[in-house]
């Protein structure tokens, strides 16, 4: 389980796994998942050709897949004493965050059809969509310069659903699967007995909380007094002070939309009203599975008295020569897009 190994990146036919450093992220509120590798060159010797912006890369551990994504950025630093190279890109929604997406106006049209309209141009055709149902939409508007992934974002959101790459590189537009059984233990005792954590701190935030979430939309033609108390939908939270929030939408079709937009924000509150990081040795949460997001672990920490699952947000894998280590990002289980 704590075995060190190095990653192996895989570009343009060619592999490579020595490594001075590494960081490679994942997780369901990053944007774009990140990752960067830096080595050494013998003086003398060039960067090899094959080395070039915007390649599609691979890294992994073993047989596993840990991350599929491009080369944003290389950096060359040479001194008297050395040559050193660092690479560094994001996953595939790189593309989608730098680009806007396709002007288009449709009626009609369902979930699948608009992430396919959307992502088509750029060369991604693996995706994943996982809800109940495919629900139609009456109408969808994407006006110029709004971003790829923010129209994703969008429709995943008011769908009750979210987006993100897993690490081959698929799109997935889905939720978390609570009924997944816990993949590890996280253990902290004061003791220090069988303890599985090297750090674990608890952050406990109001930020982002909100005690009601009141979404408005119209149609182009009403004003918003027209619409007051008819095109709404609000959310509660009662366990959070007075702290309300008002969303405005210049468009939504379906009262659906707005409910579930009113309640990704109540829940996304709730979910990081408490967040735990917990650092660990190596990648792997157990023999051949390395740690991702979407998985559920147990945490028992008799400092921050917690004994209860807890779902994993984020992941990022971090090493070198000196050794490999894996930073969690964890908050509570069952909670979020449920």
């Amino acid at each position: 389980m704590f075995e060190h190994i190095n990653p192996t990146l895989y570009i343009a036919g060619h592999a490579h796994k020595d490594w001075l450093r590494y960081s490679i992220q994942s997780g369901f509120f990053t944007s774009a998942d990140g990752w960067s590798v830096s080595l050494g060159l013998e003086k003398g010797k060039a960067l090899p050709e094959w080395i070039q912006l915007w390649e599609e890369i691979q890294l992994t551990f073993g047989d596993e897949v840990a991350f599929t994504g491009r080369i944003d950025q290389i950096r060359q630093n040479v001194t008297s004493k050395m040559h050193s190279i660092e690479l560094s890109g994001r996953d595939r929604a790189g593309i989608l965050i730098d680009c806007s997406a396709p002007i288009f106006f449709k009626k009609t049209v369902t979930l699948p059809e608009v992430i396919a309209t959307v992502v088509t141009p750029f060369g991604i055709e693996d995706v994943q969509i996982n809800g109940k149902g495919s629900p139609l939409l009456r109408k969808i508007t994407v006006d110029p310069g709004v971003s790829a992934w923010d129209v994703i974002k969008e429709v995943a959101t008011v769908n009750g659903l979210w987006p993100w790459f897993s690490a081959d590189g698929t799109l997935v537009i889905g939720k978390p699967d609570y009924s997944a059984p816990v993949v590890a233990e996280l253990r902290m005792s004061y003791t220090g007995a069988h303890n599985s954590v090297l750090e674990l701190m608890v952050d406990r935030s109001i930020i982002g909380q909100y005690s009601t979430v009141t979404v408005l939309s119209q149609k182009q033609e009403n004003v918003l007094l027209d619409i007051i108390g008819k095109l709404q939908s609000v959310s509660v939270d009662s366990n959070v002070p007075f702290r309300p929030k008002i969303i405005r939408k210049s468009y939504a079709e379906n009262p659906l939309w707005m409910e579930n937009i009113a309640k990704s924000y109540i829940e996304k509150g709730q979910l990081k009203g408490v967040t735990l990081t917990a650092k660990v040795q190596g990648h792997f949460a157990k023999e051949g599975l390395l740690w991702a997001p979407g998985q559920r672990v147990h945490v028992y920490s008799e400092p921050h008295n917690i004994d209860e699952a807890f779902l994993v947000t984020s992941r990022t894998f971090s090493g070198g020569r000196t050794g490999s280590f894996t930073t969690l990002s964890l908050h509570k289980d069952n909670l979020w897009l449920t």
